[in-house]
């Protein structure tokens, strides 16, 4: 029998995704651990570039996603300029539910994946974030987001930054 304390940790898996396109990779981890929602993202260098430029370097403090020192995560700011990620993405051939963009919201609501963390300042070097708010999110949801935000990273690499085919391997540790 798994202790109690233990049980959430234990039941709900690690759903880890690693996107290669040439020697780039994208690597997006989400597990639950003490209730706590734990997202630790890595991009190309590339990418958190476009993320800055569409934010004239701009960017918001998140109250809800903390970094592990518990400072609010840094996120670059969401301005008009991102107009046309959001056109590609909702012209995508894998769009699901639909995506949005909320720095302070939940990793998806109402089936809509929130690609925020895309755009975490530091994403290319490797960050971690985590939120106690969101703690209801259960291993199928955890799968479901992970799938979507790497569909988005893909749309978005390929409309942006280079038009190279993307693959994805996805990994789930119980």
């Amino acid at each position: 029998m798994v202790p109690e304390k233990n049980r959430e940790t234990i039941i709900s898996p690690i759903v880890k995704l690693i996107l290669k396109i040439m020697n780039k990779k994208f690597e997006i981890t989400v597990k639950k651990v003490d209730g706590k929602v734990n997202l630790s993202i890595k991009i190309p260098k590339e990418l958190e570039k476009l993320f800055k430029e569409l934010s004239n370097s701009a960017h918001v403090t998140s109250t809800n996603w903390l970094l592990s020192n518990n400072g609010g995560a840094k996120f670059y700011k969401d301005t008009p300029e991102y107009s046309p990620v959001n056109t590609a993405l909702s012209r995508s051939n894998y769009s699901g539910n639909g995506y949005f963009n909320d720095f302070g919201a939940s990793l998806y609501v109402n089936l809509k994946c929130n690609i925020a963390p895309l755009r975490t300042v530091g994403a290319s070097d490797g960050i971690t974030i985590i939120s106690s708010k969101f703690e209801s999110m259960t291993g199928v949801d955890i799968e479901y987001y992970v799938r979507q935000l790497a569909e988005a990273a893909k749309t978005i690499w390929e409309a942006f930054i280079s038009n190279n085919e993307v693959k994805a391997i996805i990994t789930f540790e119980l």
